[in-house]
């Protein structure tokens, strides 16, 4: 990476996933392309040589990996942690899934590492944990920061078709009323009128 590709990086920025923000490098002694993440606590002395001769930016204590992160099992996979022992993020799990239900709109949870959030925020709203795999009823819908929110047993979920399906409800049938209306005669009405009046008139006829 180079400066270039730094300034594309700001304090406080919100990504979504898979967004491309820096680009790799092959530089020093890698034997294939990486980027540098550095994690750092307490006071900063600025920008100094280490004693690889290398500039960096130097604080009070540096972290190692294994400090700074925790590692999310449900979709992140370590293949070679080079001997660092990561903590497994805290997980808490949400919800209670219901049965279909198709007079009222909800909305199908597919995977089970989609984040819940207090509030329809990702800059603001803080991640309480996991939303269970399942079918919710919406009770309320927002829209913030590029996303459609739903509120799901109190609590808030970002919609994509990656992660979730709507079941909207299906509207309530018409029915038809099958008697017919008094002011048409029926069918059948009209043929025996008819018959009765053939049979009247050859009584008619014979008759006189």
């Amino acid at each position: 990476m180079n400066e270039d590709n730094l300034k594309q990086v700001k304090k406080g920025q919100v990504l979504k996933k898979r967004t491309k923000i820096l680009l790799e490098g092959n530089d020093g002694f890698a034997t294939g392309n990486h980027f540098h993440i550095t994690a750092n606590l307490g006071k900063y002395y600025g920008f100094l040589k280490n004693s690889n001769g290398s500039w960096c930016y130097t604080y009070e204590k540096s972290l190692i990996p294994e400090e700074a992160f925790y590692v999310d099992k449900s979709f992140t996979t370590i293949k070679n942690s080079n001997g660092s022992i990561f903590k497994n993020i805290p997980i808490t799990v949400y919800g209670t899934p219901v049965s279909r239900n198709e007079l009222i709109d909800q909305i199908e949870i597919l995977t089970s590492n989609v984040r819940i959030r207090n509030m329809p925020s990702i800059s603001n709203g803080n991640i309480l944990g996991y939303i269970k795999k399942g079918i919710y009823n919406i009770s309320e819908t927002d829209v913030a920061e590029g996303y459609t929110w739903y509120k799901i047993d109190d609590n808030w979920v970002a919609f994509s078709n990656e992660w979730a399906q709507l079941l909207s409800k299906i509207p309530e049938e018409v029915i038809i009323d099958e008697k017919p209306s008094p002011d048409i005669e029926p069918k059948k009405g009209i043929f025996k009128r008819i018959f009765n009046s053939i049979i009247n008139f050859f009584k008619k006829i014979f008759n006189s």
